[in-house]
């Protein structure tokens, strides 16, 4: 082999080229798919509990059962609460996981551009992303995971406020039973939680008149006009108060973290752009 081949293959083993491909759509839309199977499944459950009658509970057991504390056994009114409150522990601490996770997606993106445009994404600093630096941003709790976004690649969204209030929701409701403690409220008067809300309203010629359209089938009157309003909603909850939601309000919850994934992506996006990585022109849609 001439002196030439060498060098070239010992270059070639120095610096071997490698594609690296990053999707943000799919990663939207796979959270938004994940959100939408925990309201299907909650809502699947939800029916299913309003349709639980003492005689369903009571023989829903296989014709030889083995109870663990037989004599221990909920009434059917206590197990049904009891039920409810599971499955609000279930959806919210679900879906702020969805979140967090969606978060750690963006960290990887973000320090991806960032290294690319430093022309410095070699193996190593592949592996540094990916490994380390990863496992440590994993560790972080989402208000933390959120600040450093911010802090360091400026990638934020209007959104903020609501997820945060959404963890503090998943704080009481998990760690808390629900009943909000002194912990909870962190120096204020009540546990605030912030929603986005979509709502239909049929609207009279005279705009005076608003009725909402929350069942299907409504016959709206002629001259009458039909909008979407999309706004912000807060509901409280005092010092020792039992956490509650309506099924509206827990669709409320996903819609809310539907809109912040699609304003992060954007920001994440952005943040690609501004560093000299060609991307897609075409933003992700945003509520």
């Amino acid at each position: 082999m001439s002196d030439v081949g060498k060098s070239v293959t010992h270059e070639q083993e120095e610096s071997p080229e490698f594609v690296l491909s990053l999707n943000l759509a799919a990663v939207h839309g796979q959270f938004s798919a994940a959100l939408q199977r925990l309201l299907d499944c909650y809502a699947a459950a939800a029916v299913g509990l309003a349709k639980l009658d003492e005689q369903s509970f009571s023989e829903f057991h296989p014709f030889f059962n083995v109870a663990p504390a037989q004599n221990r056994r909920l009434p059917h009114e206590v197990a049904a609460r009891e039920a409810d409150h599971w499955l609000l522990r279930s959806i919210v601490r679900d879906s702020v996981e969805l979140t967090n996770a969606l978060l750690e997606r963006c960290r990887l993106f973000c320090a991806f551009f960032r290294a690319a445009s430093d022309a410095q994404l070699t193996g190593d600093a592949y592996n540094r992303i990916a490994g380390p630096e990863a496992r440590r941003f994993h560790d972080f709790g989402l208000p933390l995971k959120l600040s450093t976004l911010r802090d360091e690649f400026g990638v934020t969204s209007d959104f903020e406020p609501h997820v945060l209030s959404i963890d503090r929701l998943r704080v009481c409701v998990v760690h808390r039973f629900g009943i909000v403690t002194e912990k909870d409220l962190k120096g204020e008067a009540e546990l605030k939680v912030l929603f986005r809300t979509a709502h239909l309203l049929a609207v009279s010629p005279d705009k005076q008149t608003e009725r909402p359209l929350e069942f299907s089938g409504v016959v709206v009157e002629a001259g009458w006009t039909v909008c979407l309003r999309i706004a912000d909603k807060i509901k409280s909850f005092k010092l020792g108060e039992e956490i509650s939601l309506t099924y509206r309000e827990v669709a409320d919850t996903m819609f809310t973290l539907i809109a912040f994934s699609g304003s992060l992506v954007q920001a994440v996006e952005a943040y690609g752009r501004s560093r000299g990585v060609p991307l897609p022109t075409k933003k992700t849609d945003g509520v």
